[in-house]
């Protein structure tokens, strides 16, 4: 049994192996390009995570000074926050990669700026909706005799 998992992982990395080489081969990268491919990868996933754990540190921040203890009851705002902040990263990376695959070349700084310009437009209609979200769910709640 541990000899067919053996074999069957040996089988698995030769694939891995072969796919990698014929991807690098396909876009001509070169190793250079290749490390700024996975430096970029690393630089988005890194700005997830900080973009993720200042929203948290604030929150828990706000928490403790105003003792209003409603944002914790909404969870809803949280994940919509988070659902918008991971969307313009995550487009962020797949415009990047779409450059690349045009041009041969990583724009990973470029990018982001040319993103965020071309997103504005975006990020403030989604700020006014999810804002109108809130306002309505706060209404109902105020109805319902629930702050």
């Amino acid at each position: 049994m541990e000899e067919k998992l053996d074999q069957f992982a040996d089988q698995i990395a030769s694939y891995i192996k072969i796919y990698f080489f014929k991807f690098v081969e396909y876009f001509q990268l070169t190793w250079l390009s290749f490390l700024f491919l996975i430096f970029s990868f690393l630089v988005v996933m890194f700005t997830t995570c900080a973009l993720k754990s200042t929203v948290e540190f604030f929150e828990k921040r706000y928490i403790e000074k105003t003792k209003d203890y409603r944002l914790i009851n909404y969870p809803l705002r949280y994940r919509i926050y988070n659902l918008f902040i991971y969307y313009f990263i995550s487009e962020a990376f797949v415009s990047m990669i779409i450059n690349f695959v045009k041009y041969r070349k990583v724009y990973v700084i470029h990018n982001y700026i040319f993103t965020f310009i071309e997103n504005i437009p975006v990020i403030i209609i989604s700020f006014i909706i999810v804002k109108g979200i809130f306002v309505y769910i706060k209404k109902k709640l105020q109805k319902k005799g629930l702050k």
